[in-house]
């Protein structure tokens, strides 16, 4: 099925906005400390990136039987992706060359951000396998027992993090780490398959309710999340964590799908969300944050008195600048 979901494309347009947001408030909190902005780091890594698996989820929902055939289906997704995942890990190592580099790209465990396309290939499969289980209740109790032992692991090895020991012993913790990225992925990914039920049969009170209940329940748990890096499964309260994942992730498809109903869509964030995958992979690469980051210092240094102003605004408008010029260059280049 080809059909385009607008509100998906907003959801996704609020994530990478989310994940942008993320990073660039942390980068600037590392050079110059703003305690301000810890809460909002915090509360940004608790789903931004949970969102486009509840997406993809959601989307799988939408195919036909047959195109969700184990086989048939992560084929087409390792074409779709890998060729991606080496390109942007290719440019990567360019900047950097180093055998732990170059490792990680191998194993799968990823350069930066780019860990996040094969865990999304990963969980995307291993969804499709709890589904044959059958009966909801015990898809259900499976993935998120999975997720749940997932992040318990995860903070007993971090292996994929470490520099020194045998190559072999570090290849064995990329891979562990991968494969417990993905247990937790699935999770996220069964959550957007089961929305899809839910709506078709859920009428507009019952939406309202159910997507009022997420965001209490996303938000609530979100706030008392402390470390949330799902990158190296660092993850200190982890039932916290994949509940303000799950909901605050499903509260927002909610949203956006009570909009799209009611014709209120919003074309701009709809565009960043068709985008999302290329704003993904360069945005903290090409030193484009840290160039953004300093045009900005500099701008505010020529006026004092709206120095805060200044600096925002010069970041965020030079981000925009380079993410449209690449946008151009994709469109008219190279295509995925």
């Amino acid at each position: 099925m080809n059909k385009r979901y607008e509100f998906v494309d907003n959801v996704k347009g609020i994530a990478i906005i989310s994940v942008v947001l993320g990073h660039l408030f942390a980068m600037v909190s590392s050079s110059d400390p703003m305690v301000e902005l810890d809460r909002p780091v915090r509360f940004f890594s608790v789903y931004e990136l949970a969102v486009f698996f509840v997406v993809s989820g959601f989307l799988m929902a939408q195919k036909e039987p047959e195109g969700l055939d184990f086989k048939h289906y992560t084929v087409k997704r390792f074409k779709r992706l890998l060729p991606v995942y080496l390109v942007f890990s290719l440019l990567y190592l360019f900047q950097e060359v180093s055998l732990t580099n170059t490792l990680h790209i191998v194993t799968g465990f990823g350069i930066s951000v780019l860990w996040f396309l094969p865990t999304l290939l990963l969980g995307e499969a291993l969804w499709l396998l709890v589904r044959r289980l059958g009966r909801t209740w015990l898809q259900a109790a499976v993935s998120a027992s999975l997720a749940a032992a997932a992040c318990v692991c995860g903070s007993f090895m971090r292996a994929g993090e470490r520099e020194a020991g045998a190559l072999w012993l570090q290849a064995v913790g990329c891979v562990f780490v991968l494969a417990l990225r993905a247990c937790v992925g699935q999770l996220f990914v069964g959550v957007g398959y089961a929305l899809d039920g839910f709506l078709k049969k859920a009428g507009g009170r019952r939406t309202a309710l159910v997507t009022a209940l997420c965001l209490a329940a996303g938000i609530s748990c979100g706030l008392a999340v402390s470390t949330a890096d799902w990158r190296i499964m660092n993850i200190e309260e982890p039932l916290l964590w994949l509940t303000g994942a799950a909901a605050l992730s499903a509260g927002l498809v909610l949203i956006f799908y009570s909009l799209e109903k009611r014709r209120l869509r919003v074309p701009a964030l709809g565009q960043i969300g068709r985008e999302s995958l290329l704003i993904m992979c360069t945005h903290l690469q090409f030193g484009i944050m840290p160039l953004c980051i300093s045009l900005g210092y500099q701008a505010s240094a020529a006026s004092p008195h709206a120095k805060s102003y200044i600096l925002w605004g010069t970041i965020l408008l030079s981000l925009a600048a380079v993410e449209t010029v690449l946008v151009l260059i994709k469109r008219h280049g190279y295509k995925y």
